[in-house]
């Protein structure tokens, strides 16, 4: 499942960054804290990032960021792949770009770096040979007191680069069990009390579906 974020092109004139803020019920806390970490392409892979929280257990991979599994302290999956050519966030140019789309998976450098007990923040980076070579984009993933989570993404080095939309945070690998509800954030927010019934059609097969913030 990927959550839709429709983000306007700058104005002329203002500076080209582009920030949106989420808020995800997740209710995760990071572990304790620990320097940067550097991942280029082909390097080793080091050791995964681990959130916890009451109840919950959140993993990211220390290669591209990519999520890796939300589930429970028992071990029971909720959400994540152990591997993913999906990504946290991809970039979608303007129709009929050539490029198409910038995904994560294109930086040649990932950086992790902690700031303190409560959040962490993810940097990608080395764009060379995409149609914005210059990029450097933040994720910052953040405890609130409320038990959620906030995920914030700031691009930069985008000047004449059109984005049409930032695909932000992408989750994939949701498995849809009897008893589950769903909640989208379509207008004011709804749910679902059938999400089978929802992502599926009449003959079973997966559907797409996207969502607008208002």
């Amino acid at each position: 499942m990927t959550i839709r974020c429709d983000v306007p092109r700058p104005a002329r004139g203002i500076a080209p960054r582009l920030v949106l803020v989420l808020v995800l019920v997740l209710g995760v806390l990071l572990s304790t804290p620990a320097p940067m970490a550097s991942q280029s392409a082909g390097a080793p892979v080091g050791s995964p990032l681990v959130l916890l929280g009451p109840g919950q257990r959140l993993v990211l991979s220390p290669r591209d960021g990519h999520l890796v599994s939300i589930g429970t302290l028992d071990g029971s999956l909720r959400a994540g792949r152990t591997t993913d050519t999906v990504g946290l966030w991809s970039l979608e140019l303007t129709p009929g770009h050539p490029a198409g789309t910038i995904p994560s998976t294109a930086a040649r450098q990932f950086r992790v770096s902690r700031q303190g007990a409560s959040a962490a923040v993810l940097t990608w980076s080395g764009f060379d040979g995409t149609a914005a070579p210059r990029l450097t984009v933040r994720a910052t993933v953040r405890l609130r007191p409320d038990s959620t989570s906030a995920w914030t993404i700031a691009l930069e080095g985008i000047a004449g680069t059109p984005i049409e939309r930032v695909h932000f945070p992408r989750v994939t690998g949701i498995p849809v069990r009897s008893g589950d509800a769903l909640a989208v954030p379509s207008w004011m927010g709804q749910r679902s009390r059938h999400p089978g019934r929802l992502l599926h059609d009449t003959a079973g097969r997966s559907r797409r579906l996207e969502f607008v913030y208002p």
